[in-house]
């Protein structure tokens, strides 16, 4: 069976009708959506329902018992820190602070029921004196109970080899983010299998149960239909692995 595809809400945070674009992410195959904005869990929850859309998954900055309400109200089952600053990641001191933080919300979150995990962005992948990764020292520097949400792609863009990462950190890989682009920061993100990251072999990497999350930080063109072109490149490859 095929992990579970969602789409971030971050990618249409532009998007004025939300019952109109989670419409469209139904359409286009997508059974999933991540918040990263509470303001409005009551109709968000009930825009998710009424077209079939789960929410196993929020982004919130925080496990404020308030956040973590709000999370458990949506139904989610995982709060993600969608992240540190670059600035937490100059010395591995500051790695192990982040860490020290994540062991703390992981347990709070853990009283409520939910499961903690943290979201890279590309500066977590720059290389430490010692030659590894920040995020390698932040996930010997956490208990096993704090999980990963792997960007895929920002990891990538950050200097990982994507594959030999998501297999160090094994099956505390509960989710990914997944899009494809030129591996320059600042530019476009394009279709999935038309950038620089090898998209095929990543995904192969991963655990099986892993979560797929699409997501578009920026892109030319609208983006509903870049969600659903990867969201239809996601059902090409997984067609390609059953053959």
């Amino acid at each position: 069976m095929s992990a579970q595809v969602g789409a971030q809400l971050y990618s249409l945070r532009d998007a004025g009708d939300r019952a109109g674009a989670f419409a469209a992410l139904a359409a286009a195959g997508i059974d999933a959506v991540e918040p990263y904005d509470l303001s409005d869990v009551p109709g968000l929850r009930a825009d998710a329902d009424r077209h079939g859309l789960a929410i196993p998954s929020v982004h919130a900055r925080d496990t404020d018992p308030a956040t973590l309400d709000r999370v458990a109200a949506l139904g989610a089952h995982t709060l993600v820190i969608p992240r540190s600053e670059p600035e937490d990641w100059a010395d591995a001191d500051g790695i192990r602070r982040v860490g020290a933080r994540l062991a703390a919300w992981q347990q709070q979150a853990a009283r409520a029921g939910l499961a903690l995990a943290y979201h890279n962005h590309y500066w977590e992948l720059a290389t430490l004196p010692d030659g590894q990764h920040g995020l390698d020292l932040l996930a010997a520097s956490t208990p096993p109970e704090v999980g990963f949400q792997v960007d895929l792609y920002w990891a990538h863009v950050g200097g990982a080899d994507v594959a030999a990462l998501l297999g160090r950190l094994g099956d505390r890989v509960r989710s990914l983010h997944v899009k494809d682009g030129p591996g320059d920061v600042a530019a476009d993100q394009v279709e999935l299998g038309h950038g620089t990251l090898p998209v095929a072999a990543v995904l192969a990497a991963a655990p099986p149960g892993a979560a797929r999350i699409l997501e578009i930080d920026r892109c030319a063109g609208p983006v509903l239909d870049l969600l659903a072109r990867n969201r239809a490149a996601l059902a090409r490859l997984d067609e390609a692995v059953a053959a």
